[in-house]
Protein backbone atom coordinates (compact mmCIF):
# COMPACT_ATOMS: atom_id res chain seq x y z
CA UNK A 1 0.00 0.00 0.00
CA UNK A 2 1.26 3.38 -0.95
CA UNK A 3 0.99 6.76 1.16
CA UNK A 4 0.51 9.91 -0.96
CA UNK A 5 2.92 11.96 0.80
CA UNK A 6 1.41 15.46 -1.38
CA UNK A 7 1.52 18.07 1.12
CA UNK A 8 -1.98 19.51 1.68
CA UNK A 9 -0.88 22.51 3.88
CA UNK A 10 1.81 25.21 4.05
CA UNK A 11 4.69 23.54 5.76
CA UNK A 12 8.49 21.96 4.99
CA UNK A 13 8.30 19.15 3.31
CA UNK A 14 11.18 16.39 1.53
CA UNK A 15 10.58 16.08 -1.71
CA UNK A 16 12.25 15.71 -5.54
CA UNK A 17 11.55 18.13 -8.53
CA UNK A 18 11.18 16.27 -11.31
CA UNK A 19 9.61 18.88 -13.93
CA UNK A 20 9.81 22.09 -14.42
CA UNK A 21 6.30 24.50 -15.06
CA UNK A 22 6.21 25.94 -18.16
CA UNK A 23 7.60 29.08 -18.62
CA UNK A 24 10.14 28.08 -15.69
CA UNK A 25 13.65 30.53 -15.91
CA UNK A 26 16.56 28.69 -17.57
CA UNK A 27 13.99 25.55 -18.40
CA UNK A 28 14.38 23.93 -15.00
CA UNK A 29 17.82 23.15 -15.36
CA UNK A 30 18.59 23.32 -11.94
CA UNK A 31 16.04 19.91 -11.66
CA UNK A 32 16.66 18.36 -8.69
CA UNK A 33 15.52 15.10 -9.66
CA UNK A 34 18.18 12.68 -7.93
CA UNK A 35 18.28 14.72 -4.87
CA UNK A 36 15.78 15.46 -2.14
CA UNK A 37 15.84 18.66 -0.69
CA UNK A 38 13.55 20.61 2.01
CA UNK A 39 10.95 22.95 0.31
CA UNK A 40 8.83 25.67 1.17
CA UNK A 41 4.84 25.03 0.49
CA UNK A 42 2.98 28.15 0.62
CA UNK A 43 -0.41 29.19 -0.45
CA UNK A 44 -0.80 30.49 -3.87
CA UNK A 45 -4.38 30.64 -4.43
CA UNK A 46 -7.22 31.86 -1.81
CA UNK A 47 -9.56 29.65 -3.22
CA UNK A 48 -9.25 26.24 -1.56
CA UNK A 49 -11.04 24.65 -4.57
CA UNK A 50 -7.97 25.94 -7.02
CA UNK A 51 -5.93 22.34 -7.59
CA UNK A 52 -3.09 24.89 -7.43
CA UNK A 53 -3.90 26.79 -4.01
CA UNK A 54 -0.26 25.22 -2.42
CA UNK A 55 2.80 25.78 -4.28
CA UNK A 56 6.53 25.03 -3.67
CA UNK A 57 9.03 27.10 -3.83
CA UNK A 58 12.31 25.42 -5.05
CA UNK A 59 15.64 26.88 -3.94
CA UNK A 60 17.33 28.82 -7.20
CA UNK A 61 13.69 28.85 -8.99
CA UNK A 62 12.08 32.27 -8.84
CA UNK A 63 8.35 31.32 -9.23
CA UNK A 64 6.81 28.07 -7.19
CA UNK A 65 6.08 25.46 -9.04
CA UNK A 66 2.96 23.02 -8.92
CA UNK A 67 2.89 20.03 -6.25
CA UNK A 68 1.98 17.48 -8.95
CA UNK A 69 5.76 18.55 -10.29
CA UNK A 70 7.22 16.63 -7.08
CA UNK A 71 8.23 13.48 -5.52
CA UNK A 72 6.86 14.12 -1.88
CA UNK A 73 8.38 12.80 0.74
CA UNK A 74 7.56 13.40 5.00
CA UNK A 75 7.03 16.92 6.58
CA UNK A 76 10.16 18.56 8.32
CA UNK A 77 8.44 19.95 11.48
CA UNK A 78 9.36 22.94 12.98
CA UNK A 79 12.50 23.43 14.38
CA UNK A 80 12.83 24.56 18.11
CA UNK A 81 15.94 25.20 19.91
CA UNK A 82 14.27 25.08 23.81
CA UNK A 83 15.15 22.40 25.75
CA UNK A 84 12.36 19.98 27.06
CA UNK A 85 11.13 20.83 30.59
Amino acid sequence: MTHDLTPNQPGHYWGRWHTPAPDTADDGEGSTRDIWEVHRVVIHAVDPDDPDQLRAFVPGVEEPQPLDFFEWGPRVWPFSDKAAA
